[in-house]
């Protein structure tokens, strides 16, 4: 590798392993369509798998490369296609996968992959449908939007929005006017974000009903959770887990307060 090459950013948005995954999307529902052996699915399966996880690994690496080499205003283009691109491969496998949706073929899934791999089939095909795309990327423009406001006020992207990096100093600095005028100054930029994060909201909540409609489900949690993933026997957990810390864990929360009132 020449020093040119070393200093050269690496490009997230590089075409040539997205069409190379969208070849092989292709020719595997080529495959699976003209081949009613089991051997041979199993085995045009695989080589997708492999394929994707060596252009998951990539991606991934290359992410890090840019977020480590670039400036912010640069890179958010770039994770942005890289988001974009994500939702295309994930509608192509959703279109490969609808045709084990129907109960006829789902054994077939079962039988070349097993459980856990007729469980991501199914979720891919019915939370990435063709139709559902426009709106995948318009839900995940309006997240980033926020997420880039959140970033600009100095808060946390993860968890609540808590102030990080200079915020977090000088809310922190010994000098309590130094205190004062930066918690005033900060609430004057956030009340100048207010009016557009009320409508992102807005418009949010509207596309994820939509979104949630669209795909079959009564609501956006129920399409969520079958998006993310999480099984039924962890979503029912949920209720019983709150339930416990309102009984053991916030008494002692509000003992340890007083004591320090």
């Amino acid at each position: 590798m020449t020093e040119t090459d070393k200093e050269k950013p690496a490009d997230i948005n590089d075409t040539s392993s997205h069409e190379q995954v969208s070849y092989f999307l292709n020719r595997t529902k080529s495959k699976l369509m003209f081949t009613r052996n089991k051997s041979a699915q199993l085995e045009t399966l695989s080589e997708l798998d492999l394929q994707l996880r060596k252009y998951d690994g990539e991606q991934k690496r290359l992410l890090r490369a840019s977020i480590l080499r670039s400036d912010p205003d640069i890179l958010t283009p770039k994770l942005q296609q890289a988001v974009a691109v994500s939702l295309h491969l994930q509608g192509e496998l959703s279109d490969l996968f609808s045709r084990y949706i129907d109960p006829k073929r789902k054994s077939e899934l079962l039988e070349l992959g097993g459980e856990a791999y007729q469980a991501e089939a199914e979720r891919l095909a019915i939370c990435y449908q063709p139709h559902l795309l426009k709106l995948l990327e318009q839900e995940d423009a309006i997240v980033q939007e926020q997420l880039h406001c959140f970033s600009k006020l100095g808060l946390g992207t993860r968890g609540f929005a808590t102030p990080m990096g200079k915020l977090r100093y000088d809310l922190q600095n010994p000098s309590r006017d130094y205190r004062r005028r930066s918690f005033y100054s900060y609430r004057e930029a956030l009340e100048q974000e207010r009016q557009q994060t009320q409508e992102r909201f807005l418009d949010l909540h509207k596309i994820r009903r939509e979104l949630a409609e669209k795909a079959g489900f009564r609501t956006f949690e129920e399409y969520q959770i079958r998006r993310t993933g999480v099984s039924d026997m962890l979503h029912d957990a949920i209720p019983t887990y709150q339930k416990l810390l309102r009984q053991h864990f916030l008494p002692l929360a509000n003992a340890i307060r007083s004591q320090h009132a």
